[in-house]
């Protein structure tokens, strides 16, 4: 059982011969009842602070909860980012890898197309002085023909000359 400041306040003795001083008794008790109030008042406040307390350790750990989630959640966003972030540089450079290859390989086929240009060009021109040779000889030929035929004709031209000087 629980004894209140009332309880005490109105506690009653009996009165004996040679008893205690009836009012030092209830002075006392009043004095008691007084600090026994007060102790359960403060008690009560306590009480009061502890829930208090409490409710704000709940709501703490759950405000802490809630940032370790988003935490955790940032974490994974950011993972996710950086993976993300990986897998495009590996495409960048892939395709920058192809596209080079791309640039090569038609560098490479535009080369060969010109060294088959050069080629040709250099047949061309074989064939241009072979011709020119050749129209040279022939020419040569011709006007060597030419000469003797020439030659010729003046020799027989002199002889009739000749002749007919001498008639």
């Amino acid at each position: 059982m629980r004894i209140t400041p009332m309880d005490i306040q109105q506690q009653e003795f009996r009165v004996r011969f040679r008893g205690f001083d009836a009012r030092e008794v209830d002075s006392f008790l009043e004095l008691v009842a007084e600090e026994l109030k007060e102790a359960l008042h403060e008690n009560s406040a306590l009480k009061d602070e502890v829930k208090r307390l409490r409710e704000n350790q709940a709501n703490f750990e759950e405000k802490e909860k809630t940032f370790q989630t988003a935490f955790v959640s940032a974490q994974r966003v950011v993972d996710e980012m950086k993976s993300n972030a990986e897998r495009q540089a590996k495409l960048i450079v892939t395709q920058a890898e192809l596209e080079a290859k791309k640039m090569v390989e038609s560098a490479h086929i535009q080369a060969a197309q010109v060294q088959e240009e050069i080629n040709q060009l250099k047949r061309q021109k074989a064939q241009m002085e072979y011709r020119v040779k050749a129209f040279i000889e022939s020419l040569s030929k011709w006007l060597a023909t030419e000469k003797e035929v020439a030659e010729e004709k003046d020799a027989g031209t002199n002889e009739a000359h000749q002749a007919m000087s001498a008639i």
